[in-house]
């Protein structure tokens, strides 16, 4: 029994992991740009899902582990750290392109949604810092379950509305990690109910695969009936349908995830996905600068649109795992909060 429930906490954390690279390439070919309707259907659920597998991943006990300043202390070493270093990273190769100036800089240390230098999606690891210390905060001094549910309902709800009802964006992604905390709570009751109802077979991430094609068609239709998504400019159209959006692709992608694990498992593809899906702070950071790179040896080729397209995220998605080898062989960890 022992060795069942290690092998079932096994195969939890290496389907997430594919889970989770499915949004990173998402994430890289957004980059890329597929075209409008591509754009418009990955930004229902391409960033929400990673707030959901962090709330997922929240261990129950963690609140007895930590007090806050320790907490604080262990985020910011995973996630403001690699913001710091990769951001002044990207603001040196920045200047040698263009004339000095501060103004990256200013973004980057005070701003963050727009106008970094290179690295724009760097804005997600403020966030995630954010969303994670509310969390913590909220889970660990507010023990009335129905006061703690009406807290985060309230500031995920406000993070829909603040670039609605103020006149000025809020810094470090602020209004997005409150959205994130809703997400990222939704996660982590997800799976505290997946523990409860494994013992009798059932599983919300085991639905049958009819009906995971039924519900990932029903959620395209109604993504594509919503307007334009865009977490980190605080863009959700109609607020339900962002919701709603979300969370069934998520529950579509998990489906399908723990499927194509199930198939692939123990093969060079199964690893390789989970390496991306482990090491996805690497491809956060860095796809960009690697995207910028081979434009610039891609568009002297003169290739097809979609050949262009392939090449560009199939040797992106190379180079990404050459350099997340040597960073996590060598002292280089250090940068992402590794020992």
């Amino acid at each position: 029994m022992n060795e069942c429930k290690i092998e079932s906490v096994t195969n939890r954390i290496e389907y997430l992991d594919i889970f989770r690279s499915f949004g990173i390439i998402l994430m890289i070919m957004g980059h890329i740009g597929y075209g409008k309707n591509f754009g418009h259907f990955i930004h229902a659920f391409h960033m929400p899902m990673f707030f959901f597998v962090s709330g997922f991943l929240y261990k129950k006990n963690t609140k007895e582990l930590f007090s806050l300043a320790e907490y604080s202390k262990k985020k910011a070493k995973s996630l403001l750290v690699p913001y710091i270093i990769f951001g002044l990273f990207h603001y040196c190769i920045w200047l040698t392109t263009h004339d000095f100036s501060l103004e990256p800089l200013f973004h980057l240390i005070f701003v963050n949604t727009f106008d970094l230098p290179i690295a724009g999606g760097l804005w997600f690891l403020t966030a995630l810092f954010i969303t994670e210390i509310l969390f913590f905060v909220i889970d660990k001094y507010i023990q009335n379950m129905p006061i703690k549910i009406l807290i985060i309902v309230a500031v995920a709800l406000l993070g829909n509305i603040t670039e609605v009802i103020l006149p000025v964006t809020f810094p470090y992604a602020i209004g997005c990690s409150f959205v994130g905390l809703g997400l990222y709570y939704i996660g982590y009751i997800i799976e505290q109910f997946e523990r409860k109802i494994e013992s009798i077979g059932n599983s919300v991430i085991e639905l049958p695969l009819k009906y995971n094609i039924i519900l990932s068609i029903v959620t395209t239709f109604f993504i594509f009936m919503n307007g334009y998504i865009n977490m980190r400019m605080g863009y959700y159209a109609n607020i339900f349908l962002f919701w709603l959006n979300a969370l069934f692709s998520i529950v579509v992608g998990l489906n399908f995830a723990k499927l194509f694990y199930d198939k692939i498992k123990g093969t060079a593809i199964s690893k390789w996905l989970m390496s991306i899906g482990k090491n996805s702070i690497i491809y956060v950071c860095l796809n960009e600068i690697v995207l910028l790179s081979l434009d610039k040896i891609l568009e002297k080729m003169h290739l097809s649109w979609i050949f262009y397209k392939l090449a560009m995220l199939c040797i992106t998605l190379f180079i990404l795992l050459l350099i997340s080898e040597v960073i996590l062989k060598s002292k280089l960890k250090v940068v992402i909060g590794k020992k």
